[in-house]
């Protein structure tokens, strides 16, 4: 009779996390060492945004990154300047108590640029129907030429022509670079504030310390249509 006798068994080597093998029951999570290969890729190395690095990034805008973004920011709006005494014009904020300069020394409760009231004197003496003037540079001390002969007349005062004048307009000279009254005016030592260059002023003053002179100019009478006129002063 005979026995049957099991075989032995197959002598199968263990899984060994190292050897090199990706066995069964090993992983790239348990052993990536021998399962390199099975895992998936790394992520891509994605540089984080950096405000200044030159690049409008993901994230990034006009407000939180100006150097970056300032292409996408809103163009700037044009805000024209506020106002200013001693900008040279009477703005509507302004009058003769709050900027003397712009708007003219107080008269009464009038303004030099205010229209004559009717029955007020005209010519070159009054304080009142003045435009707004401009401020020319001269020499303190020495006399200096202010006006604007035009093309008419003749002699020293007249000729070359200097300035520009239509019709028949009136000038004031005041010291230093504010509009001024008739009393605080500086006077001509030669020609006229008036008709001296045929219906053009021209005269001669001196020159205040400052270096400054401020010019008014006017119609003769604006209520005659025959004595207007307009005078844009220079000095030399």
């Amino acid at each position: 009779m005979s026995i049957d006798v099991p075989a032995p068994p197959i002598d199968v080597p263990m899984a060994r996390c190292g050897d090199g093998t990706c066995d069964e029951g090993e992983t790239c999570a348990s052993c990536r060492a021998d399962c390199a290969s099975t895992c998936p890729p790394p992520p891509m190395d994605v540089p984080m945004a950096r405000c200044g690095d030159g690049t409008c990034n993901e994230g990034e805008t006009c407000a939180s990154c100006r150097a970056d973004c300032a292409s996408t920011c809103p163009p700037p709006v044009d805000v024209p300047p506020a106002p200013r005494c001693g900008d040279g014009t009477c703005n509507g904020t302004e009058n003769c108590t709050t900027c003397e300069r712009d708007c003219g020394p107080c008269m009464g409760t009038g303004l030099l640029t205010d229209p004559c009231a009717a029955g007020v004197p005209q010519g070159p003496d009054r304080n009142c129907g003045w435009r707004m003037g401009v401020t020319l540079t001269c020499s303190p001390g020495r006399a200096t030429m202010v006006g604007c002969s035009g093309a008419a007349g003749t002699g020293s005062l007249c000729q070359p022509s200097y300035g520009a004048c239509t019709g028949d307009p009136v000038m004031r000279v005041c010291p230093d670079s504010m509009p001024c009254t008739a009393a605080m005016a500086l006077r001509p030592s030669a020609g006229n504030f008036d008709d001296q260059c045929g219906t053009c002023p021209s005269a001669y003053v001196t020159c205040p310390a400052s270096g400054q002179i401020h010019v008014l100019t006017g119609d003769f009478d604006s209520n005659q249509a025959t004595q207007r006129g307009t005078c844009t002063p220079a000095a030399r």
